[in-house]
Formats: structure tokens, sequence, C-alpha cells
């Protein structure tokens, strides 16, 4: 619309006319500076952007009235353009109310329900028996996000004990300035496996123990953040901890004679007491990746940690996690990640704190230790066993590098591109690592006698319906005895 004469020109000819992509989206966008616009528009089953640019482009064509005498310039009713909006608005029908009528009432920020997860339940059985797990999280905010509160509850039943394995967590953010807070409390169960095999009654018999030891946290808090930029961020946190421990075994006994199973039997084993721990963090977060539908795609991503424990034992962790993505023909990414953690200080080796593990199927693949059994820690003369290899994942320090090769098949950025099929990622990859205690040093550190892991294979993940994704693995494990190629499967995105 020319202001001055009324005339009306047509920019666009797109027939069914611009749409935004969501309620509150622009429909278009013209610069404030320089003349271009932007506009967006719905074809084939999928949003477009369109860029006007130049003088030329922007000055459109006249448009004849449809109807000789209307002008489609005019606001509903046929009314002249007023120079106030008010003004034209109050010939159409009764004026409008007054302002200084309008009630006022402050704002109170009241939460209520935004969002709630569907609850999971997953079954599974293993050479230590049935094990539960499932989970459900929910979201709370106010209108204005300004206060948000997210809980979640999960289960996860191993062994015999049901109470040890629950977790609670709730968190509370307030992001009404820059400088964002939150409170947080919780309790997180961290649940470890352990085997061993010794012969008992002068070699006649063999008893087999399947141990898991419960490390229990119970924490609460306060964190502040604070964003340098839309890429990168500063955290700090400070609060209380109390770790307890509680230890089970499953005991099978069985005769080296005859291999008859003699005994099957649970017992509660001798447990640590309870810590009381007052901690500290901070940290620096930095992240231009863009999210593929399973994984990153695109960009890098890092943090860079520090947080520190003092009162029943006094230690500090630091945390190095590096991770880049680059499209080497696009939709093909070569992934990687360098990441090192490790525990410091006088209390770094305290055994009252579980090691770290390096074989979770989202650290280095071919090593979760639900793929190991009994029968591989069974020692025989002359036979190399999983046994020392099992406990070299184990360290209050520990190294690794992930490399990938991702190639995305379905979904936005997949090689066939679909907005109605879930995405699906196929990846080819290579995994590394190395757990150490204090006074050890890596194989590949000078004078280094701790020995590193190593697999390889391919991977495929689906996001499951945006819910989670899910990752099928088979894997090759470099450095497990007689362990060849093998599938595992993952809940996890990948990293």
């Amino acid at each position: 619309l020319e202001v001055a004469s009324g005339a009306f020109y047509q920019i666009t000819n797109e027939r069914i006319g611009v749409s935004g992509i969501t309620d509150l989206s622009s429909t278009l966008s013209a610069a404030r500076t320089s003349p271009r616009l932007v506009f967006c528009s719905y074809e084939k089953d999928s949003y477009k952007l369109y860029s006007l640019d130049g003088e030329a482009a922007l000055a459109g064509t006249p448009v004849k009235p449809v109807v000789e005498g209307v002008n489609p310039a005019l606001i509903p009713g046929g009314v002249v353009p007023s120079e106030t909006v008010e003004v034209a608005a109050d010939t159409l029908g009764p004026p409008l109310p007054s302002v200084a009528t309008f009630a006022r009432t402050p704002y109170k920020a009241k939460l209520s329900l935004d969002y709630i997860s569907q609850p999971s339940v997953a079954v599974g059985v293993g050479s230590g028996g049935v094990a539960l797990g499932g989970g459900a999280t929910m979201s709370f905010s106010d209108m204005l996000g300004n206060h948000s509160l997210d809980t979640v509850i999960q289960l996860q039943e191993v062994g015999n004990n049901f109470l040890n394995g629950i977790g609670l967590a709730a968190f509370y953010e307030n992001r009404s300035g820059r400088w964002t807070w939150g409170a947080y409390g919780g309790q997180t169960p961290i649940i470890q496996r352990f085997f061993d095999a010794v012969p008992i009654n002068n070699g006649q018999q063999t008893a087999q123990r399947d141990i898991f030891q419960w490390e229990i946290h119970r924490e609460a808090g306060f964190q502040w953040q604070y964003p340098i930029s839309r890429a990168q961020r500063i955290e700090m946190w400070t609060g209380f901890r109390n770790i307890s421990f509680d230890v089970e075994s499953h005991t099978q006994i069985y005769s080296n004679d005859t291999g008859a199973l003699l005994s099957d039997f649970n017992e509660k084993l001798p447990s640590d007491p309870p810590l009381n721990l007052g901690t500290w963090g901070f940290a620096h977060a930095y992240d231009t990746s863009i999210f593929g539908g399973t994984s990153p795609v695109t960009g890098s991503r890092s943090r860079l940690e520090a947080t520190g424990a003092f009162g029943s034992l006094n230690y500090v962790t630091a945390l190095a996690d590096i991770r880049k993505y680059t499209f080497l023909a696009r939709p093909l990414t070569f992934a990687t990640r360098l990441m090192q953690v490790g525990r410091y200080g006088r209390d770094s080796q305290s055994d009252r704190l579980s090691l770290y593990y390096l074989g979770y199927p989202w650290l280095i693949r071919g090593y979760d230790d639900g793929s190991f059994t009994s029968s591989e820690f069974v020692t025989t003369p002359g036979q190399q066993t999983a046994q020392s290899v099992y406990y070299d994942l184990f360290g209050s320090r520990m190294a690794l590098t992930n490399l990938e090769l991702r190639l995305p098949l379905f979904g936005p950025l997949g090689v066939v591109p679909s907005r109605n099929v879930p995405p699906v990622e196929i990846a080819t990859f290579f995994d590394a690592g190395v757990a150490w205690n204090k006074g050890q040093r890596p194989e590949f550190l000078a004078g280094g006698t701790r020995p590193g892991v190593s697999s390889y294979g391919a991977a495929m993940r689906v996001n499951l319906l945006g819910f989670l994704v899910a990752e099928v693995d088979l894997v090759h494990p470099n450095d497990r005895p007689g362990k060849g190629w093998y599938w595992e499967l993952n809940f996890a995105p990948g990293f």
C-alpha cells in the first residue's frame, strides 16, 4: 500500500498466500535499512523461506480492483484509511473502549502443568537375574515462562532392593533476569555390579558371586547461570550431599566334579558408613551444534568443569569434554569427541567413592557390564580370561575418544528428506579409552602401565517419535578374549 496515493501493489505471487510455521511465528519480515523481504510459504508438505531483494522486486505491480470502485487496500467496511488506527476502527462500529477503564492487576506467577511424559517400564533378563526399570517426568511453568519446575521419577530395580533403585529429582529455575538461578534436590542411585569366582572346600567346589553395590546420592543446592552469548554460558553451584552405601550378593556354588548347582542364595554384605559433603562447582559451556534428529550433524560443543567436595572427604573433580561435527559431503558428518574426567586431591582414591566405569555404551561400546558373564571370569590354568579386562575398565580417572562417520538416511536432513518418517541414521565408529587410578599412568604415556581398550563397529539410530533415540550397535571389542562381534542396544542420542 502506497500511503500517499492509496494505490495497492502486488509483491508476491503465491496462490495460497503466505503463512507462518507456528501460531506465533512471523509470516513475513522486512529489513529496516535495506530493501529486502523474507516470507514463508507452505509447499509440498514442507515450509520454505523465500527472499525478495532490491527496490525493483519490492516495488511490485499495480493491482486493479476486482470490483470497480472498491479499493482492495481499504480496511474492512470500505472506509478510507485514517491517520490513526483508533479513528479508523471507530468508523466501523461502536467506539473502542478507553484504556483508562481497563482493570490493572499485578502479575502473579502461578505454576501449571505443561507436560507429562508417557510413563515407561522396561524388563531385562540376564545372568544376574531379572532387572526392572522405568520412569516418568513432569514439567510445570508460569504463563510468561519466567519460572519452571521439572520433576523426574525413575526406577532401577537390580538385585533384590527396590527402595535403593528409586531415583527422584526436582529442579526449579527462575529466568526473570539475565542471571538465572535455581534450586534442586533429590535422590540418585548409582548401581555397580561385580563378579568373582573362588574355589572353596579344598577346591572341590566353586563359589560364583554376583555382587551389587548401591551408592545413593541425596542432595540439595542452588545454582546460577549467566549467558555470555547465544553460544556460551558460565555456571556456578553450591549445595549439600549425603551418600549412603548398600551391598548385596547373589551366590551360586557348583561342584567342580559334576558341575551341579549345590546352592543358590542372596546375602547382605557389610557396607561403608554414609558421607556428608559440602559441594561447589564452576563450568563453562559452549555449543553451536545443530541436532539432526538422532545426533548432532554440524557445529561444535565443549564443557570445561571443576567441582569440589569437602567434609567427610576432600577432593576435586575436573572434566574436559570437547566435540566437533564436520560436514564432509552433506549430509555425511564426521564426529569426534575427546573427553577426560578424574578426581584429584587427598581423598580422590577413597574406596568410599564409586569408580568411573569406561564400558557404558555411551562411552566405549563393546564393554557394557551386562555383556560379561560369570563364565568369562573362571580362571583355568593356561587360559586367558576377560577378568583383568573387566576390572581395568574401572578407575578414579579416565580418558576416551570417539570417532564416528554418520549418514542420516531419513528425516529433514536425510539422504531422503522426509517430514513424515522418523529420523534414521547409520554410522561406523571407532572407540578407545583407558581408566586408571592415582599413582598409575596410562600405557600411551611414558612409563605408563595401565592398558586401554578399544572397539569398532556399525550403528543405527532411530528417533522414536521424539520421545527418545534408540541405538543398535554391531560391535567388536578388541580387548575381550574370546568375545567376537555382538549386538548392543542403547537408548541415547549420539554424542
